[in-house]
């Protein structure tokens, strides 16, 4: 896949792509690439590549090398990450904003790097990728975003157990977009308990998001699955595809589990 990038390069960088694809050819992982391949791969998507569908290789590769701790931890660390990679999501088209949001779905599927995250980077995060779930889909591609958008979010806070590391800010910021957009969205059911868990949350960090909620009259009821969804919910919940992770497996927490605790949540006085 990534040999279609070589004849852009300069000697040096093709042994570095070299070295990564026989990486990622590996069958049991017994080396490593580095922070330099790292580094290279932004510099190839940052700066050197401009064709659609080389800057997709290249987010697949991330994809796939997010998903190794060691790897994902590196990526957090590379200074482009947040100063220029996630500022430049939102401008990309959207088919690049759906594999880059997938990128930083995996790269939350480990729980030292979502903390990172949420410790260091928050406010970068939430101000550039909040909005993405503001977008009205008018097509299947439109509503990816949306799906892959809730996966981020979801890994990043809900997966581990991050609510604490949330300001209430950025609670009600997420929790509002959330509320605006879901009486509107056709999503899957693994995509409607993650937004519920997302809500949840944003109701318990932020005394104004649950004043809000309520205000509103939103209503649950909308939002009841049937049995086959939630054992779809299930089975999604413990397998993965295309070295993408969209989401990490579900807690063990079920779906009438979160939607009980958003409903009490919302009924319990201020």
């Amino acid at each position: 896949m990534i040999s279609e990038c070589e004849n852009k390069l300069k000697v040096n960088d093709k042994n570095l792509l070299i070295e990564i694809k026989e990486f990622l050819q590996q069958t049991e992982i017994k080396w490593s690439i580095s922070k330099n391949h790292v580094k290279f791969l932004f510099d190839l998507y940052l700066s050197h590549l401009k064709e659609k569908s080389h800057l997709e290789i290249v987010l697949k590769v991330f994809q796939t090398i997010s998903l190794n701790k060691p790897l994902a931890e590196t990526t957090i660390k590379n200074e482009f990450l947040i100063s220029q990679f996630i500022p430049s999501i939102k401008k990309s088209e959207i088919d690049l904003q759906i594999n880059s949001l997938r990128m930083l779905s995996n790269i939350c599927t480990h729980s030292p790097v979502s903390k990172e995250l949420l410790e260091k980077y928050q406010e970068v995060v939430f101000k550039e990728l909040s909005e993405l779930i503001l977008i009205e889909p008018s097509t299947d591609v439109e509503l990816d975003i949306h799906e892959a958008c809730i996966s981020f979010f979801y890994n990043l806070i809900i997966a581990f157990d991050l609510d604490a590391h949330v300001s209430d800010t950025n609670a009600l910021t997420l929790g509002c977009a959330v509320l605006e957009r879901m009486p509107k969205l056709k999503l899957k059911p693994k995509s409607i308990y993650q937004i519920l868990a997302i809500l949840r949350s944003c109701l318990i960090i932020s005394k104004d998001m649950k004043e809000l909620a309520v205000s509103m009259d939103f209503d649950l009821s909308k939002y009841q699955l049937n049995e086959k969804d939630k054992e779809i919910i299930q089975l999604n919940s413990t397998s993965t595809k295309d070295n993408q992770s969209d989401s990490r497996p579900t807690t063990s927490e079920s779906y009438d589990d979160i939607l009980s605790k958003v409903d009490m949540i919302l009924k319990k006085k201020l």
